[in-house]
C-alpha cells in the first residue's frame, strides 16, 4: 500500500543500532569509534517516537500513560544493564566487550521485532473515546454534535472595563 511500517522502521533501527554496536567493537581509530556510536545514537534516538507512537496505537487512551511510563522504565533498566555489563566485562575483556553482546542482542530484536509483531493500525485504539467530536465511518457515536451545542455559549469574565467575552 506504500505507507511506511512503523514495525519495519523499528526494526531497521534495531538493525543500524546493533550494527553500530559492534562496529565500535571493530572500530580502528578514534573516527571508526565516533562514526559507529553516531550510527548506534541516531538509530536509539530515532527508535524512540517510533515506540511511543505505537504505545498510542496499540492501547487505549486510559492505559496509555502508564503503558507509556514502562516503556520509559524498561529502556532506562536498559541502559543500566548496558553499563553494569560494560563495567564487569571491560575490564576483564578489554573495552570492546561489552559492545558484542549488546549489538548481538540488538540484531536478534531487530529479527523478532520484524518477524512477531503486526503493524497495529494507525490511531485505532481508543477512537471513540479520544474526542467526542471524531467521526468514525461506520460507527455511530453517542457524543456527535455541535461543537456550540457542546460547549453551550462562551464563558464571560469580569473584568475592570465591565463584562467581556473571552476569545
Amino acid at each position: 500500500d506504500g505507507a511506511a511500517r512503523r514495525i519495519d522502521l523499528l526494526a531497521l533501527l534495531l538493525l543500524l543500532g546493533g550494527l553500530g554496536c559492534l562496529g565500535s567493537s571493530l572500530a580502528g581509530s578514534f573516527w571508526q569509534l565516533f562514526a559507529a556510536r553516531a550510527l548506534t545514537g541516531v538509530s536509539l534516538g530515532g527508535g524512540l517516537p517510533v515506540t511511543y507512537s505505537l504505545v498510542g496505537d496499540i492501547f487505549e487512551p486510559s492505559e496509555r500513560a502508564s503503558q507509556s511510563g514502562r516503556l520509559g522504565l524498561a529502556m532506562s533498566l536498559g541502559g543500566m544493564t548496558g553499563q553494569l555489563l560494560a563495567g564487569l566485562l571491560g575490564p576483564r575483556l578489554g573495552w570492546r566487550a561489552p559492545f558484542v553482546p549488546i549489538g548481538g542482542l540488538m540484531l536478534l530484536l531487530a529479527a523478532s521485532v520484524r518477524r512477531l509483531l503486526p503493524e497495529p493500525v494507525r490511531g485505532r485504539a481508543g477512537v471513540a473515546a479520544a474526542s467526542p467530536y471524531l467521526v468514525i465511518p461506520g460507527h455511530v457515536s453517542p457524543h456527535i454534535g455541535s461543537l456550540e451545542s457542546r460547549r453551550g455559549p462562551p464563558p464571560r469574565c469580569h473584568a475592570r472595563g465591565g463584562e467581556r467575552s473571552l476569545p
